[in-house]
């Protein structure tokens, strides 16, 4: 074979043509000499550099809460994480205060209630520009929402101060509590913006709320609302006389009892009980003292309506002469 009019082996031309080619996508010669002219080596491609990756917000330190950064507004109250890197001696747990403003060191007080995270962290760029650091990295975490807590009190298991992180229907709340007691009444009443008064109060029928699953009844929460679930307030009744069981007999206001229940409840009359004159004794609102004489053979016929009775009353179940 020859080559530029010189005889060369076929195994050395090889042995050059891949010399060549590996010298040439190392950049450390030109294209080959021995290549045609009509066929021009391709430039190796030139891969661009990837663009370089975004700082990974740094992890919260053990025994911080991770919160997420929406809109929820910092109040009086809240607990606040300060970072600033390039600072680290402000770095410090800090509470609002009741105007609002936290206190740092080198910085004095800053006002942040009503404020994002994100705006507070802006607050407090804009003072270190002013008078320590170019460009200052701000970091600002709520660890306790204080301000956005519901006041739980009344007849739930257990009540007490419940933080409102997110979005809370009322029947969420009273989960959160354990739910009812046996003392629960009829209604609960939601305070809000501390206004207590009659008109000022949310009054909510439990019975549409819990059984009956209202969805009107199952209002949304706000931080700051009171909800008092009342209390059903115990009466009771006194029984004497033709009686297998006299004595107390406790009920609930609001589900009223009646003058054959108590009975019943006293374990029924005697065999020589007067059901034609059981008398209902009972206190007026005036002080003065009343006096029902009952024949209980026409209720429990249907002759007549039972008779409801009050806190207070005393039952007397008379003895038949003969």
């Amino acid at each position: 074979m020859r080559v530029n009019g010189r005889r060369v082996r076929a195994g050395w031309w090889r042995h050059c043509l891949a010399l060549a080619a590996a010298c040439q996508v190392l950049g450390l010669v030109g294209p080959c000499p021995f290549a045609a002219p009509d066929a021009p080596v391709p430039d190796a491609p030139v891969e661009e550099a990837p663009p370089p990756a975004a700082l990974a917000p740094a992890p919260p330190r053990a025994g911080v809460r991770a919160v997420a950064r929406g809109r929820d507004l910092i109040g009086a109250a809240d607990l606040l994480e300060v970072r600033v890197f390039e600072l680290p001696e402000l770095q410090s747990s800090v509470r609002v205060k009741a105007d609002g403003t936290i206190s740092l060191p080198l910085i004095g007080s800053i006002l942040v209630a009503g404020m994002t995270e994100t705006d507070a962290e802006a607050s407090l760029r804009d003072v270190l520009e002013e008078r320590y650091v170019k460009e200052p990295h701000v970091s600002i975490l709520v660890k306790e929402h204080e301000s956005r807590k519901v006041s739980v009190i009344g007849a739930v298991v257990r009540p007490g101060a419940y933080p409102l992180l997110a979005e809370r229907s009322l029947l969420q709340i009273i989960s959160e509590t354990g739910g009812l007691t046996r003392e629960a009444g009829t209604e609960l009443l939601v305070i809000r913006n501390g206004d207590a008064s009659p008109g000022g109060a949310i009054r909510v029928d439990l019975q549409k709320l819990v059984e009956q699953a209202d969805a009107s009844s199952n209002i949304p929460v706000q931080p700051g609302d009171v909800i008092n679930v009342l209390a059903d307030e115990p009466i009771y009744i006194y029984v004497d006389g033709a009686v297998k069981s006299p004595g107390q007999i406790e009920a609930r206001a609001s589900r009223p009892i009646t003058l054959l229940q108590v009975l019943i409840r006293a374990g029924g009359t005697t065999d020589a009980a007067n059901a034609r004159q059981v008398r209902v004794l009972r206190q007026a609102a005036d002080g003065s003292r009343e006096d029902l004489v009952v024949d209980t053979r026409k209720i429990r016929r249907g002759k007549r309506d039972d008779v409801v009775l009050r806190d207070g009353d005393i039952v007397v179940v008379p003895e038949a002469l003969f």
